[in-house]
């Protein structure tokens, strides 16, 4: 699933690779509801880029369909005097307007080098996007439902040493991952291999199917009659 995405506009997509910045650059991204975001994942982002030399933060809204009820500009403004209260310039972090559809989203996907799952709240749809591209993601597994989305889709790939399972580890692995091109690629090739059968997360046919036995075995156990479908 995926929310209706509007015509592309003239210049909506983000042009240019790696969004600008020189070769050598590490980029990172992060997705985010601006209602969603929390001072300890902006506080973590901050931290990253502090350790990783002359690295880079894009940060834009996750959706497109949805009016934010914090103005994005207010975002910006708080991400700023948090990257200086970690010591971080903030001409380090590159905050994108409202993307315009998925394909947009792609686009901005494309420039970076390692994804950043929100959290607590992962941004799943964004997440399986990066996955689909074979960009190196970090993700943090909680305890609730809606904090595991991120996660699922990762141990459904067989790539559990992505995920982690509190503060230390995902920035472990985030500057692991932006200090090391090798395990980038390594990571990359792990990806390619196991999303050239197509997962379920991303053939929603099958993911369809499956569920439907789920939701009739549920049915049968309680004895409920099940309606023929044409």
């Amino acid at each position: 699933w995926a929310p209706a995405a509007p015509p592309p506009a003239p210049g909506g997509a983000v042009a240019g690779p790696r969004g600008g910045g020189p070769r050598d650059t590490v980029v990172y991204v992060a997705a985010v509801e601006p209602a969603r975001l929390v001072p300890q994942a902006a506080r973590t982002w901050a931290r990253i880029l502090s350790q990783v030399s002359g690295s880079r933060l894009v940060l834009f809204p996750e959706r497109w369909d949805l009016t934010p009820l914090i103005p994005w500009a207010a975002v910006r403004r708080w991400f700023e005097r948090l990257f200086e209260q970690e010591g971080v310039a903030p001409d380090r972090l590159l905050v994108l307007p409202t993307p315009v559809g998925l394909a947009d989203v792609r686009e901005r996907l494309k420039m970076a080098d390692v994804y950043l799952d929100a959290f607590p709240i992962s941004s799943g749809l964004v997440l399986a996007e990066a996955l689909r591209l074979g960009l190196p993601c970090v993700v943090w597994e909680g305890e609730q439902r809606r904090f595991r989305m991120g996660s699922a889709l990762l141990r459904e790939l067989e790539l559990p040493e992505a995920i982690a399972s509190d503060e230390t580890k995902y920035l472990a692995h985030a500057v692991g991952l932006g200090q090391n091109s090798e395990q980038r690629a390594r990571f990359t090739a792990a990806l390619n291999r196991r999303t050239e059968t197509a997962p379920r997360f991303l053939d929603s046919r099958r993911f369809a199917a499956q569920l439907q036995e789920i939701l009739r075995g549920l049915l049968k156990s309680k004895h409920v009659a099940i309606p023929l479908v044409a």
